[in-house]
């Protein structure tokens, strides 16, 4: 009789001290088959390894990040062993920090290039004869685009600053400044006669303003980082125009959803006036396409206008002076601090945050108990 039942219970068989209760399922367990990953003393001391896991999977869903290397009761931080090399690298936020800003340059280069074909292709329409009035008259507005697409994107790849327009009377060459003065093109007139690199010729304000009054830091900013600085202008334009799209996006759908709100409350609405406010719904989300179309395309013009246009044609090359640079500094400087700031958000919103998200695998980590000497 004794030995059947220790046959069919033989938890009961084992000392008390060898039996502890799970803190998450609550059923009983060999020590053995727990851990102890806390500081938490007894009955919540320990918990299954798959318990923690699927609690740890719940916290991940529910987009509590912050709380998945923490015990929840004595805010303890977990020992978490990671079994792929990459995400204990990621694990730490140097390493995360040093990928996104590698990543967030290899995405400027190319942004660069296709920022290049923008400016191009802006050049080539505005200085086209007649503009585009002209070529929609005479039926060629199509060609035109076709053409100046083309022509974009070849020299978007060439290093030269020259583009040749499109017009057949008009043969001279157009110089593009890509830069808001030509450091790139030609050495200031004080570098070739003193050996200066000031922009101003106040020694007081040149030392006040340095290093932005010396010239060499413009010349690696504009002229050998030339490919991330035009892509740090189209990134932060793209990222302003999506957050403001998604702005208006929100607001207009807060609008809805109270209006929504409204109708469900009344129950004793009759079945024409359902349908009324059926037809106001779907009417309400018409114009909220619409207007969020607008809205959107007059953002989107702004930023054509504000960034692009911003930089320099020189088809008579009457180069733009250092001086006509400084007297426009304020509205390069508020379009450096405007694009940054986008920039930063994307880098750390986007880049950043998908970085964390594939660190954070919980089936690819295993929570440990704590060593005895620190528990």
């Amino acid at each position: 009789m004794n030995s059947n039942d220790q046959i069919a219970c033989p938890s009961a068989s084992m000392p008390p001290a060898k039996i502890r209760m799970c803190k998450i399922c609550l059923e009983k367990d060999q020590v053995n088959h727990l851990i102890s990953p806390c500081h938490c003393k007894g009955s919540i001391k320990y918990v299954h390894p798959h318990c923690m896991a699927g609690w740890r999977k719940a916290l991940l869903h529910t987009g509590r990040e912050s709380d998945l290397y923490h015990c929840q009761l004595c805010k303890h931080r977990l020992w978490v062993k990671q079994r792929r090399l990459w995400a204990a690298l990621l694990h730490y936020k140097i390493f995360r920090v040093m990928v996104a800003a590698s990543l967030l340059g290899l995405i400027l280069i190319p942004a660069g290039s296709i920022m290049k074909a923008f400016i191009h292709f802006s050049v080539l329409l505005t200085n086209y004869p007649g503009g585009l009035t002209q070529a929609w008259a005479s039926s060629s507005l199509t060609q035109l685009l076709f053409t100046s697409s083309q022509t974009s994107i070849l020299a978007s790849l060439s290093s030269s600053h020259h583009i040749q327009p499109l017009s057949s009377t008009n043969s001279a060459s157009i110089r593009v400044l890509y830069s808001p003065f030509p450091v790139c093109i030609l050495p200031s007139a004080s570098s070739a006669t003193s050996h200066s690199h000031a922009l101003f010729s106040n020694q007081l304000l040149y030392y006040f303003l340095f290093p932005f009054s010396d010239e060499r830091l413009w010349q690696l900013i504009l002229c050998k980082l030339e490919h991330f600085h035009l892509g740090f202008f189209l990134l932060g334009s793209v990222n302003n125009i999506y957050f403001t799209y998604k702005i208006l996006n929100d607001m207009f759908d807060i609008v809805l959803l109270g209006q929504d709100q409204q109708d469900n409350d009344d129950e004793l609405q009759e079945d024409e006036e359902q349908r009324l406010n059926s037809i106001t719904r779907r009417l309400s989300k018409l114009l909220k396409g619409f207007l969020l179309t607008y809205c959107c395309s007059l953002v989107i013009l702004f930023w054509i206008h504000f960034n692009i246009f911003a930089f320099h044609v020189d088809s008579q090359y009457e180069y733009t002076t250092s001086k006509q640079f400084v007297a426009e500094l304020p509205l390069w400087t508020l379009r450096w601090v405007t694009l940054g700031i986008a920039v930063a958000d994307f880098a750390a919103r986007g880049i950043y945050r998908w970085l964390t998200r594939i660190t954070n695998c919980v089936d690819q980590e295993d929570v440990l108990s704590l060593p005895e000497n620190i528990k």
